[in-house]
């Protein structure tokens, strides 16, 4: 008759999984919780029962306690099912009292073999009970004559069996043992990092060859003999163990990767990216750790590059600024001024003229005129006097007018009053960046409304740009060209600031800036 297994699990496709595994050579019950498996074993002749320990955590450990030990002082085997990486107190006293446990997710094979293997075991132990129970009656001489003899032989064979068994049964599991060690050496060596095994004492039990490599040290002076923490960067090690603690209470708690510095046998320190992980069933870690500090000074320098080409851009900008505003300082100067008194003067030349002398008189003045205009415009897209005379805020506003009033775009500007005191640097691409903004309104948003808001917030300020326009996939923003999004930003970014930006396609757009009003030169 074939022997019964309940699994106790509420996960119905993990069922069916073991369902198809086990229904061949085992009749196969399942039960959604401990109750309902209390209910089984009751009703039903069952040689093992399986537990998935994960299925009502909120029923307590007590709860899987008292069903566990109820079902040994029946006689029925217990397998236990944890979740990788499960190591609490709780869980470890629970697979004391258990028979055997397996850790999720499962293979097949290895959870047959160690179900067939439970059996069999049972099965045996069963045979050398009554084997001793026959022992015991002849030893009382309740057995005597032939049938004496004959029990004797019986039980002579059987345990004669029973040992050749046992030693074959001995070396099979030797032989897996060996093969699966050999199996996972062979992975612990070849993995292409430096691997160790830590104890949860710090010591560390195992090292393969590129962890001598990393460390400088040979294996047989670093296993049981050194700890973890000999090789860690002071500022890094408290941080550190912190997480080997924290690991053994609730794993869950503590990042499996992080990066420390190490501390190599000549001295040099040596970044590490590190994977670490509880071995299942005990107290032990594995750490997988790979040498980035080329990787790290790589990055160093290119963030140095970075900030040299945004200091460098930074400098362009106010020198353009500066060359900007000298030519537009000469236009003023060197020619508006020239120009306005030679206007002035000839207005005296015309009351003293003929007609004729007259209208061209006019006509002159007339091309002076537009010269002048002309020129008041061009010095104002140069550099506007307006940003050195009346400051930022005044600025951005007569900005606003002059673009959006081009294109039929109604501007509504608002400042919180409070004064801004902003640096030259500072003041100058702000300027530059709400100019390229306003102008990608009138060009792309579609807009009817644009409101602009500049406030100061503490030693910051703050400006956002709103429209009402088509809006746009702010996901794909990097690959949009002629938007400026990527050369705003990284201006921003070289004097401490930021720029935020909210949109969805129909529901226009929303620009937020935010910048130190003093720089801290780099």
């Amino acid at each position: 008759m074939s022997k019964t297994i309940l699994i106790i699990s509420n996960d119905s496709a993990f069922i069916n999984s073991l369902r198809s595994l086990l229904e061949h050579n085992y009749r196969f019950l399942d039960a959604p919780d401990i109750e309902a498996g209390r209910i089984k074993i009751d009703s039903e002749k069952v040689s093992m029962v399986i537990i998935d320990l994960m299925i009502s955590p909120e029923a307590g450990f007590e709860t899987y306690k008292e069903y566990i030990k109820t079902l040994v002082e029946k006689d029925i085997l217990v397998h236990l099912l944890i979740e990788e990486g499960e190591t609490s107190e709780e869980i470890i006293n629970l697979i004391g009292i258990s028979d055997d446990f397996s850790v999720k997710p499962l293979r097949s094979d290895e959870l047959l073999s160690k179900i067939e293997s439970l059996l069999h075991l049972k099965e045996m132990e069963t045979k050398v009970l009554n084997q001793y129970e026959k022992l015991h009656f002849l030893e009382e001489g309740l057995i005597d004559g032939i049938e004496k003899n004959k029990c004797e032989t019986e039980l002579f064979e059987n345990l004669r069996d029973f040992m050749l068994e046992m030693k074959a049964k001995m070396r099979e599991k030797e032989a897996i043992l060996q093969e699966s060690e050999s199996k996972y050496r062979a992975i612990f060596e070849n993995t292409g990092t430096a691997m160790t095994i830590d104890e949860e004492d710090t010591t560390i039990s195992m090292v393969n060859a590129e962890a001598e490599k990393l460390s400088g040290y040979p294996r047989e002076e670093i296993e049981g003999k050194m700890r973890w923490t000999d090789f860690i960067v002071k500022d890094d090690l408290e941080r550190l163990k912190e997480y080997h603690l924290l690991r053994r209470i609730d794993p869950k708690a503590v990042p499996g990767n992080y990066e420390f510095r190490l501390i190599d046998k000549d001295g040099n320190v040596k970044d590490i990216f590190a994977t670490v992980a509880l071995i299942p069933g005990t107290k032990k870690s594995v750490a997988s750790l790979v040498d980035i500090t080329e990787r790290k000074q790589a990055e160093e320098k290119l963030q140095t590059y970075q900030d040299q080409l945004r200091s460098l851009a930074s400098e362009l900008s106010l020198v353009e600024e500066q060359e900007r505003r000298r030519i537009a300082t000469d236009l003023h100067d060197c020619i508006s001024q020239p120009l306005a008194i030679s206007n002035i003067k000839l207005g005296a030349l015309r009351g003293s003229g003929t007609p004729d002398f007259v209208k061209s008189v006019d006509e002159i003045r007339e091309l002076i005129d537009k010269t002048i205009q002309y020129t008041r415009s061009l010095t104002f897209e140069l550099s506007p006097p307006i940003l050195y005379e009346l400051g930022f805020e005044a600025a951005v506003e007569w900005l606003g007018e002059q673009i959006l009033t081009q294109h039929n775009i109604a501007l509504y500007f608002e400042d919180d009053g409070q004064p801004k005191p902003i640096d030259n640097e500072a003041c100058v691409l702000l300027y530059k960046i709400v100019r390229e903004l306003l102008i990608n309104i009138a060009k792309h948003a579609k807009a009817r409304n644009t409101k602009v808001f500049i406030m100061r917030d503490g030693d910051w300020i703050r400006i956002t740009i709103e429209d009402n326009g088509v809006g746009f996939d702010t996901s794909k923003i990097d690959t949009f060209k002629g938007f400026g999004f990527f050369s705003i930003r990284e201006r921003l970014k070289y004097i401490g600031g930021q720029i935020e930006i909210k949109s969805e396609p129909g529901h226009g757009t929303k620009v937020t800036i935010i910048a130190p009003l003093k720089i801290e030169k780099k």
